[in-house]
This record gives C-alpha cells, sequence and structure tokens, in this order.
C-alpha cells in the first residue's frame, strides 16, 4: 500500500509540473527569446557558421555605448580610454554590455581610430573579466572620411577580418556593429561606395572565419525598417539582430529627429518588433513586391495552391497570417483572396501590424468530395505608381478540412517578385541619453530618459526586445558635483531589470 501512494503520489507531481510547463508557455512566461535558433546564411553560402542564440550576446543586453571616462593626459593629441574607471563606471550602472565605438574624431586625425583600435583586445580582456560583454561599433562611409578611418578605410571586409580574429582571441567579443547602415546601402553622388547585399556577405564571412558564433548587427532607423524607404529585406538573411535607435518621429529625409519626444517609444518599438518578428516559431515567408510607376500595368502575385478535403459537419475556413512594412503609406493596395475551384469567395485588404484574415469556406465546400483551393496575394493592374513593400506570410491553416499539400511555400509568383523564408531577428532597443548634435544641447532631459526606459520595459517583459543599449550614457560628468541623474535613472533601471 505505501509504495503503491508513492507511485501515485509521484505520477502526480510529474502531472502537474507537466501543466505547469504548459502553462508558462500559454501565459508568455517561457519566451521565444529562450528557444535555439540557426544562424540565418543559406545553404548557398560557403561560409557556414555555428547556430547563434536568441540574443545576439545570449543574454539580455544591459547595454551602453560610448562616452568612456578618458585618461587626464592633456599633453597626449589623441585621449586614451582609461580602462579601470569606464569599467568600474559600467559595473556601478549595472551594465553588463559595452559598445566599443572605433571612429575618427571631428578632426578627421587618423591617430584616433587607430588608437581605439590598439586599446580594443586589453579592453575586451578586462571587460570580460569583469562580467562586460563587448560590441564593436563601427561607422560607415558617410561619418568618416576614407584616409581619416585607419588602419582600413573604407575596406569593411578588411575591418570585419580583424575584428573576427580578436574575437577568437577575446571571448568577450560577441558581436559588430555597423552604425546608419540603412543610410549606406544605396548609391549616393557623393561616395563611390555603398554596402550591397553581396559585400555585406563577404565582411560577415570574414569575421567568421575566426569566430563563427560572431554576430552582425546594423543599425536600422524607424524608416529603415518602415515605409517606402525600409532596406531590411535584402538584409535580412545576414544579420543576427537589429540595433534600433529611438528619437521620436522622422522619415530620415524631410522630418527631423529628436530627443525631447518620448511619447512613440513604445508604439514604434510594437512596429519594429512586428518587421522583425514572425507570429509562430516555424517562422515566415518573406514576398517583395517591387516598385511600379503609374504606366506599368503589371499585375502581381504569389500564389499558395492546395487540395483540400472537407469535413463533414463542420465549419471550414482558411486563416492566414500577413504583416508588410508600408506603415501609414497610402499607395500600398494589395489585397490577399481565396479562390475556391476558380472562383474568388473572399478578399481582404492590407492592415497595419501582424493581421489575421479568416475566409469562410464553409458555403461552397458542401456536399464537395474535395475542392482546388488557392490563396492569392495580389496588386496591380490599376495603372498607379506603386512602392515597393515586403509582405511577410505566417500561418496559412486550414481548419475543417485536410490539406495536400500545406501552404508553406508560394505555387507560383509572377515576374519580378522575389521569396524568402525568415525567422525571428534580435531587437536591440537604444534610447538616447543626450541630445542629437542638431539640438545643441536642447534634449535628452532626466525626464525624457526615464519616459523611454518606461515604455521600452513594456516591450522588454512582453518579449519584444533582447536588449538595451544607451547612446552616450554620462559615465563621468556630474551636475553640482553629484553624478548625472540620466546615470542614476539607468542604474535603478538596470538594477530592476537584472540579473546581469
Amino acid at each position: 500500500m505505501v509504495k503503491r501512494r508513492a507511485r501515485r503520489t509521484r505520477w502526480v507531481l510529474a502531472l502537474i509540473i507537466v501543466l505547469a510547463l504548459g502553462l508558462a508557455v500559454v501565459l508568455g512566461l517561457i519566451y521565444p527569446e529562450n528557444r535555439s535558433r540557426s544562424d540565418p546564411l543559406t545553404a548557398s553560402d560557403q561560409q557556414r557558421a555555428t547556430p547563434l542564440p536568441p540574443s545576439p550576446t545570449g543574454r539580455f543586453i544591459l547595454g551602453a555605448y560610448d562616452s568612456p571616462v578618458l585618461e587626464a593626459n592633456e599633453s597626449s593629441p589623441v585621449p586614451r580610454i582609461d580602462v579601470d574607471r569606464t569599467i568600474s563606471a559600467l559595473q556601478a550602472a549595472k551594465v553588463n554590455t559595452y559598445a566599443y565605438l572605433i571612429c575618427p574624431d571631428y578632426r578627421a586625425n587618423p591617430q584616433t581610430s587607430l588608437t581605439q583600435l590598439d586599446q580594443l583586445p586589453e579592453f575586451a580582456r578586462r571587460a570580460g573579466a569583469a562580467g562586460i560583454d563587448v560590441l564593436v561599433y563601427l561607422v560607415p562611409p558617410t561619418e568618416a572620411p576614407e584616409a581619416a578611418y585607419q588602419p582600413y578605410g573604407w575596406d569593411y571586409v578588411r575591418w570585419f577580418d580583424h575584428v573576427g580574429r580578436l574575437a577568437a582571441e577575446q571571448p568577450a567579443i560577441k558581436s559588430v556593429i555597423l552604425d546608419d547602415f540603412g543610410g549606406n546601402v544605396i548609391a549616393r553622388p557623393t561616395l563611390n561606395f555603398h554596402f550591397t547585399p553581396l559585400y555585406t556577405h563577404r565582411m560577415t564571412a570574414a569575421a567568421r572565419r575566426h569566430a563563427p558564433g560572431l554576430s552582425f548587427l546594423p543599425v536600422l532607423y524607424h524608416h529603415d525598417l518602415i515605409g517606402r524607404h525600409a532596406v531590411l529585406s535584402e538584409y535580412r538573411h545576414l544579420i543576427q539582430g537589429v540595433v534600433f535607435p529611438y528619437f521620436g518621429y522622422s522619415d530620415g529625409r524631410t522630418v527631423a529627429g529628436n530627443t525631447v519626444d518620448a511619447t512613440k517609444a513604445l508604439s514604434q518599438g510594437l512596429e519594429v518588433s512586428d518587421a522583425l518578428r514572425c507570429p509562430r516559431a516555424a517562422g515566415c515567408t518573406q514576398i517583395v513586391l517591387p516598385a511600379r510607376n503609374a504606366t506599368d500595368e503589371t499585375v502581381d502575385t504569389a500564389v499558395w495552391s492546395s487540395t483540400i478535403v472537407p469535413m463533414p459537419g463542420e465549419r471550414r475556413f482558411v486563416k492566414v497570417e500577413v504583416h508588410d512594412d508600408a506603415g501609414s503609406s497610402a499607395d500600398v493596395d494589395y489585397r490577399l483572396q481565396v479562390v475556391v475551384d476558380g472562383m474568388t469567395v473572399g478578399t481582404a485588404s492590407r492592415g497595419t501590424g501582424w493581421k489575421e484574415r479568416v475566409f469562410d469556406l464553409s458555403a461552397v465546400t458542401t456536399r464537395r468530395s474535395n475542392a482546388a483551393v488557392e490563396v492569392q496575394l495580389v496588386r496591380g493592374g490599376s495603372g498607379t505608381e506603386r512602392s515597393r513593400v515586403t509582405v511577410q506570410i505566417g500561418d496559412i491553416e486550414g481548419h475543417g478540412m485536410t490539406v495536400d499539400p500545406e501552404w508553406t511555400e508560394p505555387a507560383r509568383m509572377s515576374t519580378g517578385l522575389t521569396s524568402a523564408n525568415t525567422v525571428d531577428t534580435p531587437l536591440v532597443f537604444m534610447p538616447y541619453a543626450v541630445p542629437l548634435s542638431a539640438e545643441q544641447g536642447q534634449g535628452a532631459s532626466p525626464a525624457y530618459f526615464a519616459s523611454v526606459l518606461h515604455q521600452m520595459d513594456v516591450l522588454r517583459t512582453s518579449g519584444r526586445i533582447t536588449g538595451s543599449l544607451v547612446f552616450k550614457l554620462p559615465l563621468e560628468h556630474t551636475v553640482l558635483g553629484q553624478p548625472d541623474p540620466r546615470y542614476q535613472i539607468l542604474a535603478r533601471t538596470y538594477t530592476a531589470w537584472g540579473p546581469r
């Protein structure tokens, strides 16, 4: 009797554990960011990398960017980092990740980047010993005159190769960040260089020859991810995360950003994270619809097709998850429709964010043994100008029916469209602790900074972001002899967000 009761007790405990784990998944206590993922480089890429963690560093990033404490040596033409004081200040602020900037100074002194690069190995060694990860932060041609950005100028393959070699020796180096990436992927008449997908692959491959787990995080602003100038789709398979700087509303061209308006931090964070994630762990299908001029009558179509067998007595419907990167653009007019044996039975227009569109097939499949069903993404034919737009399709599910084959990939697409499989891309949120240079010291007040961090906490607790990387946290500045209040605000916030 005792043994039987013990066995029954163990069985009940096991059942409770299983039910608790299931409840945790349902409630979101086990976040998708804790699931392993594979490196997004395709099989055709010759350089294969080891699987990368959901976060670029393997843990939630409590980060700070630049603003190191400098050595007090007025005779030195190039200031050097005071490694001990910088790391002590980072530890006191509960920072677990530091973005180490390598960039020419405003005088275009080539010794500046040479000195920064020279100090990187020792800084990474000491930071690693203190439990701080290092992200090497490089700048693009729009921020660095080629002759001043020594030792490699605009040869970013060599920059990445060098960082990869250092990362192989210093395991605290986890990632390479490239500033203002979205503004440097387009050809400019004033520059003879821009980042193409092929060149970007060559950069990352050069680093991973030495450090296979080294991730690449471009800096992409809201206008690089959402709207008519979005560039993510062409580079998504080459990156392992995105650093997203928040500075109010900016279209990147005519409307300037600011560090005064904190009200959009949460809404933009949600919008950007939608562009970077998929509703299901299995991933999404990305369809890029090209720009068309007003005289182009082409009808763009992507079609998923299958044969269904209706289940008698049940409601039969098809559910489609869809998202696009057009944001509030008015000239995006694609639609989803479902066709059964050549007859259109339902149409849905686009919306913002991830939407679930449901098409009821019950009436048209009654007393049918089977039917040919197509899910169609359609745009065009109206003779109006159309912007380039990337549409993501999540799950296509049939309910009340059996489906063969499953709707996993488009069966056919019209000329000019491209398709790719995508998975979640980690999002690191960058709030500004100092004003933008154009604001001339008029923004980024402690109240503004605290408000942005508060909205970031909502994104953090909902699993929408995998880290915070504060832009130029004041590490040594004081106000009336006391530590900068923004430093104190961040220390309290990161303490609450811990553990390190």
